[in-house]
């Protein structure tokens, strides 16, 4: 008996623990050698309706000891049957033992005291000991409060006693400054009344806060003055209403001027009513009720640029006791500008022009574009034929062959003196081949194209030798015409349903529904090789070699009865001293036939390809193999036609032991186009086959020996 296929889907078997295993045949042939599967592991195979034990099937008896081997027995067959049936009654399935279960500690009793765990991070529970980093501090709030500093704007601080004076008596006043001597802020602590009204802006413009200020950095020395040159405060236009230096009645002024990036005319910062920077109140000097001793602690002075919301009021001088105070001079810090340029709310002259000129141009464009619209609009229509844009259509496939699937085995056991005959299958997707496993065993398979999944259709065993196997779709079906030995006619093959072509006697002649004629008189007066036969849709192409090696190639049509369509021709081929088997392919202008010849013993083999007109005498030309091969002589040559695109070629390439077969796509004037494809497994000792198209798809089938036993092979191609 024997199997199918060797791909992982044609064999299944169960483990004597029950568990399902699958895979190839060699896979299951090394676990039955190896001894991981015992002899009588139940096994199926595609098309089988029945489990079998492995030492029962012929196939597998080669892996197991001899006293081990049983009586092959053969199974239930059926096409249908692609997956395995049910397992037999007491086979079961592998039980896993069970886990052990998990045993979780008991909790502790209610009150009991905790144990020290061991823990990655030390052990629970257990005291800790005297920290690195020395004794805990103690508490913020237990220390005690430190004695706020003084500051200027402090109503606790009298400035008429002389030691709290903002300068130590006897200290030289410093020059008036004739420069700025940088940003200088004083940052003070303020009260929450002095918050609220820095806060209260004109219109809701400018910043506010939430929150009381913080003292974030400590305040410099403070400045002190002699108590002869103090004199009553004064508050600058334009400053805050809660800010002042409070002191006795011969203080003089202490406050800053604008800064030196908004030194404008003295007019500028006199204005005479309440809407000043900051909505800080009402400016002292005529122009608001100066502050009260009893408002809130005041807060350094901050003088920033005039508000751009004032109202035009009439100019009003500087008093000359300002202008020449020493501290008119101090510029005001650059956060300070920042805070207040923000918030200056109008838009600079020249964003707003720049703003105008691009929406002109907008514009200036849009009634263009609309102009243009029109004309093309009234200007007549002109139909442009353009070329086809490169990338609007996919680039056009390379012309040759490329390989759609690599090689698969098909079957396991080939007999190559039966040549396998291939023909079209009732499914355009799939090819039929008619071979023999054996001298007498015949085989029908159905190959897919894309996948090279064979079916096995068709198996017969017989008592004489076979001479041909041939598939035939019939009604939708496929048939398989099995010729053999032992009848009255020798050689012969079942070209079409119920026509037979042989040899009988010395002539050539055909059997048509059980009645014989001769087609070819006295044409086998010498020995000659079994005719191969090349369907057509007009005819029928003919070919054999008469007369030995040293003979020559023949040819001739038959009509579709099967009668002859002239005499038999002789292929000229000059130089030629020996010739192999021929093979044929016919298409819709003629014929090709491909054989292999050589001068003399002492020169390689090479393919001679000769082209059959259907009428007219036949050219031969030498085809020299593409670089990339085994090298050394080229035989077995199979051909099979693309219609009217031109042909394929198959042939065997190498040494004795180290042949590999390759396929060459061939143009009409039988040009190679594109570059040979080696169809057999690299390192593998293949040859001989048979090719067939089916549109642009090829099955090409081939002979490949593995440790002296001969297999049949395939692999499908995509020829544009």
């Amino acid at each position: 008996m024997t199997d199918a296929t060797d791909d992982a889907r044609k064999w299944a078997w169960i483990a004597p623990d029950g568990t399902d295993g699958s895979g190839p045949g060699s896979e299951l042939l090394q676990a039955l050698g190896s001894g991981a599967l015992p002899p009588t592991t139940l096994v199926w195979c595609v098309t089988w309706l029945e489990w079998l034990p492995a030492n029962s099937v012929g196939y597998l008896s080669k892996a197991l000891p001899k006293g081990a081997v049983q009586k092959a027995r053969e199974p239930k067959r059926a096409a249908t049957a692609l997956a395995p049936p049910p397992r037999p009654a007491g086979t079961g399935t592998v039980v896993l033992p069970r886990p052990p279960d998990l045993v979780r500690p008991p909790l502790p009793a209610p009150g009991a005291a905790k144990a020290e765990n061991p823990s990655s991070f030390g052990t629970i529970g257990r005291p800790r000991g005297a920290s690195v980093l020395g004794p805990r501090a103690p508490h913020a709030q237990s220390a005690a409060p430190r004695e706020p500093l003084p500051t200027l704007g402090d109503d606790s601080h009298d400035l008429s006693d002389t030691k709290a004076t903002l300068r130590p008596p006897g200290a030289v006043p410093p020059p008036p400054r004739g420069a700025p001597m940088g940003p200088v802020r004083t940052p003070v602590r303020e009260s929450a009344e002095t918050v609220r009204k820095q806060t209260t802006t004109l219109g809701g413009i400018g910043p506010s806060r939430d929150t009381l200020p913080e003292i974030t950095e400590r305040a410099p020395p403070p400045t002190v003055l002699n108590a002869s040159d103090i004199r009553p405060a004064v508050i600058l236009p334009g400053a805050p209403t809660d800010v002042a230096i409070h002191s006795g009645p011969t203080a003089p002024p202490l406050t800053k001027p604008a800064p030196q990036g908004y030194a404008a005319a003295a007019s500028d910062l006199m204005k005479p009513s309440a809407t000043l920077l900051g909505g800080h109140g009402p400016a002292p000097g005529g122009y608001g009720p100066a502050p009260s001793s009893a408002e809130a602690p005041p807060t350094a002075v901050d003088v920033g640029p005039p508000s751009t919301t004032l109202e035009s009021a009439a100019p009003m001088p500087i008093p000359s006791e300002v202008a020449a105070s020493p501290v008119a001079a101090a510029p005001v810090a650059a956060s300070e500008l920042a805070l207040e340029r923000s918030s200056r709310p109008p838009v600079p002259r020249l964003a707003l022009i720049g703003l105008a000129l691009l929406a002109l141009v907008v514009l200036l464009l849009a009634a263009g574009l609309v102009t243009l619209v029109v004309i093309r609009l009234r200007e007549p229509v002109t139909e442009v034929a353009t070329a086809p844009s490169a990338t609007a259509s996919a680039p056009p496939r390379p012309v040759g062959c490329e390989l759609l699937s690599p090689a698969a085995r098909l079957t396991p056991a080939v007999h190559r003196a039966v040549p396998p005959i291939l023909a079209a299958a009732a499914s355009p997707e799939q090819v039929a081949v008619g071979c023999a496993e054996g001298p007498k065993a015949a085989v029908g398979l159905l190959v897919d194209l894309g996948t090279l999944d064979a079916t096995r259709a068709f198996e017969q065993a017989g008592t004489e030798n076979l001479f041909a196997v041939s598939p035939f779709p019939v009604r939708g079906a496929m048939t398989f015409a099995v010729d053999r030995a032992g009848g009255s006619i020798g050689g012969a093959r079942t070209f079409a349903p119920n026509l037979v072509l042989g040899i009988s006697g010395v002539d050539v002649v055909r059997v048509a529904s059980g009645a014989s004629s001769v087609v070819w008189p006295k044409a086998a007066s010498e020995k000659v090789t079994d005719p191969r036969v090349a369907p057509g849709a007009a005819g029928h192409l003919v070919t054999f070699r008469r007369g030995g090696l040293g003979g020559r190639v023949l040819y001739g049509f038959l009509r579709p009865d099967g009668t002859a369509r002239g005499d038999l021709v002789a292929i000229e081929a000059p130089g030629l001293g020996m010739s192999g088997t021929p093979d044929a392919a016919l298409g819709d202008d003629g014929g090709l036939i491909a054989f292999a010849g050589r001068a003399n013993d002492k020169v390689p083999w090479r393919v001679q390809l000769a082209s059959i007109p259907l009428s007219g005498k036949a050219t031969v030309a030498a085809f020299e193999p593409p670089h990339g091969g085994a090298g050394g002589g080229s035989i077995a040559p199979a051909v099979t036609g693309l219609g009217r695109e031109g042909w394929i070629l198959q042939w065997t390439e190498g040494t004795s032991g180290q042949y590999q077969v390759r396929v060459q796509r061939l143009g009409k004037n039988l040009e190679p186009l594109g570059e040979a494809r080696q169809v057999s497994p690299k390192g593998a000792n293949a040859g001989q086959g048979a090719l067939f198209a089916v549109g642009s798809k090829v099955l090409s089938v081939f002979v490949q020996t593995t440790a002296g036993h001969d297999e049949l092979w395939g692999a499908s191609l995509r020829c544009d």
